[in-house]
């Protein structure tokens, strides 16, 4: 297979790509502030005498900000399926943005006392729950645009425009930081997230609904109202298929936030690393990602995108023991490394993968909640798993044990994957069309 990078492939254009990314590089900003900021904000809203439990609690609402995405996924996806790609993502915006500026307005537990961890809870849920809809529709409808055999490579772009977002957000806490920086300077990024949401929804103004959806509107006509029985139907008529979805989802979210979140975690609180020395850690990670994305892009597109995914699972299941054994031996520099390009390679072709699992008039809602529940819980609540059963086992290994469950589940995923090949993606499409 010849692939010519980095040329826009057949029937893309550019400015609904740009547009596309941008807008999710602005909403992974907005949504991972918390992340980056959670060591920060623990005890202005969660004050304990234990410092590990504060930060165990900071970490549990950043948690339930993906276990909201289930939720998301469901609605945002039935409006991407009934009334349009285009019009989700616009909706998207505004629940991660609000949310933001409220966060950064939010008065800390020493002025409204209980209040201010409730509040911070719902904020974490909003913006969980909007970006259940954001990530997964914004590939489905970059895919939708895209008539060409470069699909892990764009599909890789976009998975690296979120974790730009995320740099610049990282970027954001190493300057609150800085000797000198006033106990207020952390708000001023969540205030400056507000704006940039309002940025990207214009940005989104300017994109062109995705050419199957326009076939759906042509074709068979949208039902307003669909029940909710109908639409359980439809996505799990084809078990097989949502489990994939959880599957990839699962994986991602535990290969993406071990190194970004958990790594932060286990120096500050179990190593007892100083935060500014162990944020460039963190950094290492991020730059990795960003990196190794495009590269494995290119690579699925060349071997095959099942095919790469599940080496790199397979890798991750036997790997993860030995890694962690670096980590708590303070080889951490080679521990990010490998992850960020474990994550990159299982995670590079995923919106390109998926979209093939459903056809186009069911597959925001079902590509949506499969990949939020897997994100949501499995995966995105990873860094506070990992936590917690260190602080239950006294093992700093034990966070590998999960690790390796997970990435069985993504081997299996994978495997089951097999039965959809490019004859049932040729015939789905045919479907539809």
């Amino acid at each position: 297979m010849t692939c010519n990078y980095p040329k826009m492939g057949a029937g893309m254009n550019l400015k609904i790509f740009v547009a596309t990314i941008v807008g999710t590089m602005l909403e992974y900003f907005d949504f991972l502030l918390f992340l980056h900021f959670s060591m920060i904000i623990s005890p202005l809203f969660f004050p304990t005498s234990d410092p590990i439990a504060a930060a165990i609690m900071s970490l549990g609402v950043l948690a339930v900000g993906f276990i909201a995405r289930p939720i998301g996924g469901l609605i945002f996806g039935t409006i991407g399926d009934q009334r349009g790609r285009k019009r989700t993502l616009s909706l998207a915006v505004f629940g991660i943005g609000l949310p933001t500026l409220c966060i950064g307005l939010m008065p800390t537990y020493a002025q409204i006392g209980v209040l201010a961890p409730v509040a911070l809870l719902l904020c974490r849920v909003f913006q969980g729950f909007s970006l259940g809809g954001e990530y997964t529709i914004a590939g489905i409808f970059l895919m939708e645009h895209i008539n060409g055999q470069k699909r892990g490579f764009y599909s890789s772009l976009l998975c690296a425009s979120g974790t730009v977002g995320s740099l610049i957000a990282l970027g954001c806490s190493y300057l609150v930081l800085r000797p000198g920086m006033p106990d207020w300077a952390w708000r001023v990024p969540f205030l400056l997230g507000a704006v940039a949401a309002i940025f990207g929804y214009k940005l989104r103004q300017v994109l062109k609904e995705s050419p199957e959806f326009i076939k759906i509107m042509k074709g068979i006509g949208i039902n307003p109202e669909p029940s909710a029985k109908a639409q359980w139907q439809e996505i799990l008529s084809n078990y097989k298929a949502f489990l994939i979805t959880i599957g990839i989802g699962s994986l991602v979210g535990v290969l993406v936030w071990t190194p970004m979140t958990y790594t932060n975690f286990y120096l500050t609180k179990i190593a007892g690393w100083p935060l500014i020395e162990a944020m460039p850690m963190t950094l290492i990670s991020v730059v990795g990602y960003i990196v190794f994305l495009p590269l494995m892009g290119m690579v699925g597109d060349a071997i095959g995108h099942r095919k790469l995914m599940f080496w790199s699972a397979s890798v991750t299941m036997v790997a993860a023991y030995p890694l962690f054994l670096c980590l708590t031996n303070n080889i951490v520099v080679p521990f990010q490394i490998a992850f960020a390009f474990l994550a990159a390679s299982f995670g590079s072709t995923i919106h390109a993968m998926m979209i093939d699992l459903y056809p186009p008039a069911q597959r925001c809602r079902a590509i949506s909640l499969g990949f939020s529940i897997g994100i949501g819980t499995l995966g995105g609540a990873s860094p506070f798993i990992a936590a917690a059963l260190v602080n239950i086992t006294g093992s700093p290994l034990a966070p590998a044990i999960y690790i390796m469950l997970v990435a069985l589940f993504g081997v299996w995923a994978m495997s089951v994957y097999h039965a959809y090949d490019e004859k049932t993606a040729a015939n789905i499409h045919l479907k539809a069309a």
